[in-house]
């Protein structure tokens, strides 16, 4: 997300200028007042050097010690080039949301809500450092594919309830705010990982049920957006809730949970433990193949719901359990 730096000039150094155009005459200004968004339309947008990229993560769960009623949702920004954390303000009592940025714009989906599941969009608008509320999703979603493409959000899959997982998409045109049902996923499926490339998108892995234990996603789906269909691609192994980006023609898939054999299942927990955070990371060609002459080195150790973003030309990954 961009993060606009002004004022580029204090007010102490815009009097200094008045004074010395006033001086030596050689321009006559015009001032107006305007807001952030009126300046950024008169001086015709945003110009290198006036907006800064930063990475924003979003919690996808409460601490343990955190109140949900009194604590705000934990949203940050991280300044590559500083090294440096930063909190933005943040939405009440919200968890498991998913979120994608287009410029200066972070848009926030679905979710649990005080012990409920989400429909709910908002909008932060980083001039203001504000939220706002924008046209509800068809149905609830929390753990679902959140894309932006050529101007639309797309929210793909999820689960509205802990054995209710969704196959249903819909997309949300940003210009004219109206959620629009585009074809419906081939399978029900939440937690994959989510990537545009091409102008297509991509749903890698993800779970397909829970009864008894995790249904693992031996696959990837692709949705062609000028064609509103899904292609189907068979991997050789099953995983969820992994990061993806797109880099070098393909995607990188990092991280997430894999299947544990048989004999090392864990029972008798709320959730059956049939899965184990991996450190093995992937290259995927455009066609859905994996391609084993991209080698990517593996984690230091094994995380899973990590954000994992491409900056320049590095793979950041950040936060995530293990």
């Amino acid at each position: 997300m961009r993060c606009v730096r002004l004022p580029l000039l204090t007010d102490r150094e815009l009097v200094e200028v008045q004074l010395d155009s006033e001086r030596y005459g050689d321009v006559q200004l015009h001032w107006k007042q305007l807001d952030s968004e009126e300046r950024l339309l008169e001086s015709g947008g945003l110009r290198q050097g006036m907006s800064d990229e930063l990475i924003v993560c979003v919690d996808s769960q409460m601490w343990e010690d955190q109140e949900l009623e009194n604590e705000d949702f934990l949203m940050g920004s991280y300044d590559p080039h500083a090294e440096k954390w930063e909190k933005l303000p943040g939405l009440k009592s919200l968890t498991h949301p998913a979120c994608v940025a287009l410029g200066d714009k972070l848009y926030v989906s679905g979710g649990i809500c005080r012990n409920s599941y989400s429909d709910a969009l908002y909008e932060f608008n980083s001039f203001k450092g504000q939220w706002t509320q924008l046209p509800s999703m068809s149905v609830p979603r929390a753990t679902h594919g959140f894309l932006i493409c050529n101007q639309r959000l797309y929210a793909m899959g999820g689960w509205r309830g802990f054995h209710e997982f969704l196959n249903s998409a819909e997309c949300f045109d940003i210009a004219e705010q109206i959620w629009t049902p585009i074809s419906r996923m081939p399978f029900a499926l939440s937690r994959s990982a989510s990537v545009v490339l091409k102008k297509k998108l991509y749903l890698l892995g993800g779970a397909t049920g829970l009864t008894g234990s995790w249904q693992f996603h031996r696959g990837l789906l692709i949705y062609e957006v000028s064609a509103d269909t899904w292609t189907q691609v068979s991997l050789n192994k099953g995983f969820f809730s992994a990061g993806a980006v797109a880099m070098n023609n393909g995607i990188y898939v990092i991280g997430g949970y894999a299947e544990k054999r048989t004999r090392e299942w864990v029972e008798g927990g709320l959730i059956p433990e049939n899965r184990h955070c991996t450190r093995k990371c992937f290259f995927i060609s455009g066609d859905g193949s994996m391609n084993e002459a991209v080698i990517v080195p593996k984690l230091p150790k094994g995380i899973a719901n990590a954000a994992v973003v491409r900056w320049e030309k590095r793979i950041y990954v950040l936060g995530g359990e293990n």
